[in-house]
């Protein structure tokens, strides 16, 4: 479940150290109105090292701050670095996000126009900028295409954000249109449509 007091003083944070960001995957799809799962939460920021910004942002909670290397996961490998907190949750904080996957190596757009295309939601009291829907979309069409074990519902998410009424077909192309792997992601959202 997620501590909107503990998540208040990590966002706070991050504003003190002048860092862009917004609310990614599970809790991000909870705040678009949809079923997303609440067991952790995940940040994107707009740093170019995230390295870097680990030796920063671990001096304000030194106790809890750890950088996880790359991991696999069901369809291949996330291979990024990843800021883990723990307290009475688990955030994960990420600038890069890439997957070596079943459609090749894949690189999210990492740019100021994701973090100028976003929402924000009010959540226990505080306003937060949130992944846009097409941004959630492409992260859980490209990593997250099966239904896990554990309960999480992510082939399910793919279809619900295709058929909410605020998908905006254009702005999910103008995300991916200078991606190299382009062809490969069209492939899976024409396969999406036709199975929704």
């Amino acid at each position: 479940m997620i501590d909107c007091q503990e998540l208040e003083q990590i966002v706070g944070v991050l504003e003190k150290m002048d860092v862009q960001y917004y609310i990614h995957a599970g809790v991000a799809v909870s705040l678009h109105g949809m079923d997303g799962e609440l067991d952790d939460c995940d940040i994107r920021i707009f740093h170019p090292d995230i390295k870097q910004f680990y030796l920063e942002f671990k001096k304000f909670f030194p106790e809890k701050v750890k950088l996880r290397g790359p991991v696999e996961y069901s369809k291949g490998i996330y291979d990024n670095y990843c800021v883990m907190i723990s307290g009475n949750m688990k955030i994960d904080i990420c600038a890069e996000m890439v997957a070596n996957c079943d459609i090749g190596r894949f690189e999210f757009p990492l740019n100021e126009f994701n973090f100028k295309n976003m929402e924000y939601f009010e959540w226990g009291g505080i306003k937060l900028p949130v992944a846009s829907l097409e941004s959630l979309f492409l992260y859980y069409l490209v990593l997250r295409r099966t239904e896990y074990p554990d309960g999480k519902k992510d082939e399910f998410h793919v279809r619900e954000m295709l058929n909410n009424e605020r998908f905006d077909k254009n702005k999910f192309i103008d995300l991916i249109e200078n991606h190299c792997l382009f062809d490969n992601v069209l492939a899976l959202y024409n396969e999406s449509v036709k199975n929704s």
